[in-house]
């Protein structure tokens, strides 16, 4: 599948394990970005097993949303200050962070100064209704993102780090086999 859409990343955002993950890698040549639900600094632990090229963390679903079994797209955040610098349950890793879960034009900034993302991922933050993008929302959340990157003295959200874009190959939903319409990002502008 990956070859047939030429695809250079491939999302897994399920009960893979390590290994699997290594083989997707091997057999596509593809980069590999896991994504885990985050609720508590076990979490944050757990991914770093993963030997990939991307991490995104997002949040568990709670309450009636988990007992439907969603990954992703369910509008709620997780405590960031997990990630934060000083924090005993920093990660210790370098595999790149992509920041997901709940992210909007009204909180996407401050995630980024709490947390230092590579790239950050929206799907229900932007949206209209379900599935459908809202234009002016996608606008405003490009426009924080740059705001945020620029006090933080620029460390690479738009400029030579992730790329923000809305289609093409995507590490998170929104492009190829995509599931939710996300608002897709992608290593560099490749896609």
């Amino acid at each position: 599948l990956c070859d047939e859409l030429h695809l250079s990343i491939v999302q897994l955002h399920g009960d893979e394990g390590p290994s699997f993950c290594g083989e997707v890698a091997r057999r596509t040549g593809a980069k590999v970005c896991k994504a885990a639900q985050v609720s508590g600094a076990g979490d944050l632990r757990a991914i770093e097993r993963f030997h990939v090229d991307y991490h995104l963390l997002d949040a568990r679903a709670s309450g009636s949303r988990a007992s439907l079994g969603l990954r992703g797209g369910t509008g709620e955040t997780f405590d960031w200050s997990l990630l934060a610098e000083g924090s005993p349950s920093r990660r210790h890793c370098k595999v790149p962070l992509i920041l997901s879960g709940g992210l909007a034009p009204e909180n996407v900034a401050e995630a980024i100064s709490i947390v230092h993302p590579f790239a950050v991922d929206t799907a229900s933050g932007t949206e209209a209704s379900p599935g459908v993008k809202d234009e002016a929302r996608l606008a405003a959340f490009f426009e924080a993102v740059d705001a945020a990157d620029a006090a933080d003295g620029g460390a690479g959200l738009t400029d030579g780090g992730a790329s923000l874009t809305d289609g093409g190959a995507s590490l998170t939903d929104g492009g190829a086999g995509s599931t939710d319409g996300g608002a897709g990002l992608t290593d560099g502008g490749a896609g």
